[in-house]
């Protein structure tokens, strides 16, 4: 007698009417985690590059700093040493290069100032504290006296009180001072000019000298530059 094959079972439908899955079917794998946006370590890299960066940034900027701070003391400091210089101009004495000499009832002294920044506005206010005056000429032979003082102490040019600083080309001798205190200009017309003179680059020589340059004892126009020396004459 023939076994009867038992059927297959019929499939266990859930609520809604669908079939069940077999508890022996395999659930399908879980979907992988998504990458991470960057590689840590690369992302470390870059975060420590940009570190770098800043610390080199600070380090530029303190080195920049430290310039101008050392820029700044060496300003100060140049300004420093002309003020002294300046103030040392302003007060400083000039030199004696001769003692007095005399002639015609006047009496010469030959001097020399010590800086560069000295002017012949400050010999003329020099003499006037002395109780005198630059030097005025008003003949041929004091011309020569004092041509002849100057070459005999050994110096090659000397300023006097004949400028035209007030007005150029109008030439006026220094003002004297009377025993009242007042002031007056002397009616001089004695000049002695060099053949050509007066003449100067750019309107600065405005001050009259003797120099050694004319042997003949005639003027040159000059700046007051280089040789600061000047002559101050007292009238007896």
């Amino acid at each position: 007698m023939k076994r009867r094959e038992s059927a297959p079972a019929p499939d266990v439908l859930d609520e809604t009417g669908a079939a069940q899955e077999s508890e022996t079917e395999q659930k399908p794998p879980a979907p992988a985690d998504p990458p991470a946006s960057a590689d840590p370590p690369a992302q470390a890299e870059e975060e420590g590059g940009g570190a770098g960066r800043k610390d080199k940034r600070r380090t530029l900027g303190k080195k920049v700093l430290a310039g101008l701070i050392a820029l700044g003391v060496v300003a100060l400091a140049v300004c420093a040493a002309l003020g002294i210089r300046w103030m040392q101009a302003k007060t400083a004495e000039p030199t004696a290069l001769s003692g007095p000499t005399q002639t015609g009832g006047h009496t010469y002294r030959f001097y020399r100032f010590e800086h560069k920044e000295q002017t012949w506005d400050q010999a003329k206010r020099y003499c006037k504290k002395q109780g005198g005056h630059l030097a005025t000429i008003s003949s041929v032979e004091e011309n020569l006296f004092l041509y002849g003082a100057m070459t005999a102490n050994k110096l090659t040019v000397a300023a006097f009180g004949y400028s035209d600083e007030k007005k150029a080309d109008q030439w006026m001798w220094v003002q004297k001072e009377k025993a009242d205190g007042k002031f007056f200009r002397q009616n001089i017309t004695f000049s002695n000019w060099h053949e050509g003179e007066p003449a100067g680059l750019y309107g600065t020589a405005k001050y009259a000298v003797l120099t050694a340059l004319y042997p003949d004892g005639t003027w040159q126009a000059s700046d007051f530059g280089s040789d600061k020396v000047f002559i101050c004459e007292w009238d007896d």
